[in-house]
């Protein structure tokens, strides 16, 4: 099942390439490049490393490895602060619920959502909003 599930998301995230940038992708750093430059509008999907790494076609200790001298973080980790940084906007513009939110940014669970963001910003989430709000009056 994962595997058909990785083979769907392969093409997915490849179908977002023309051929010319395909070809131009042709060695692993290229191919982590393509998939974490475009991670960010795709960062409300529940990604694992098992689905990100099978997007890439690379084995998941060369997929980390190049990660890490791309971002300076692991994957998870840079998923994490990706979702954080989405989170904070959301927080900013609009009236959703932490829930929502957490859902919208790819948590499944907003403890989780919750963990991360403090881990992130020094802060829960409830508190980020309410230091924005009183800062504005």
């Amino acid at each position: 099942m994962i595997s058909l599930i990785a083979v769907i998301l392969q093409e997915f995230i490849l179908s977002f390439y023309t051929a010319d940038d395909h070809e131009k992708a042709s060695d692993a750093e290229e191919v982590v490049q393509y998939f974490w430059d475009g991670l960010p509008s795709r960062g409300d999907r529940d990604w694992t490393l098992e689905e990100m790494t099978a997007t890439c076609g690379l084995r998941r200790s060369q997929f980390s490895e190049l990660l890490k001298v791309e971002t300076g973080d692991s994957p998870i980790h840079y998923l994490n602060r990706i979702r954080t940084h989405r989170a904070c906007e959301l927080l900013k513009t609009t009236k959703s619920t932490i829930k929502e939110i957490s859902e919208y940014c790819g948590f499944n669970s907003t403890q989780y959502f919750a963990n991360v963001f403090k881990s992130y910003m020094n802060q829960p989430p409830s508190f980020y909003r309410n230091n924005l709000k009183s800062s504005f009056k």
